[in-house]
């Protein structure tokens, strides 16, 4: 299995909107092939830090995903909203 977490931050104006699409977000990512995990949470005690944690069957499922063109499109949206966004540190699970 293959977990992979990043971070964003996000202006205070902008995080009701970015609530709304990593909703509708998440929603798409747990019906992708292998996804066995997808979340995300403002970090404690940081208003403006957000965490996406991650979960895939395989490093192939992660991969697809990715690589999928509604993937980009909608990430595109979201990056918008966000401050900064940090690449997504991938690792291999090991229990």
């Amino acid at each position: 299995m293959i977990g992979a977490v990043s971070d964003c931050s996000v202006p205070l104006e902008n995080q009701a909107e970015f609530e709304k699409l990593m909703s509708d977000f998440i929603r798409y990512t747990r019906r992708q092939p292998g996804c066995i995990y997808y979340d995300f949470g403002r970090v404690a005690g940081n208003s403006t830090q957000y965490i996406v944690v991650q979960k895939w069957a395989t490093e192939a499922d992660l991969e697809n995903y990715l690589a999928d063109p509604e993937f980009r499109l909608k990430v595109m949206k979201i990056i918008k909203l966000a401050k900064d966004l940090l690449a997504v540190e991938t690792f291999n699970l090991l229990i």
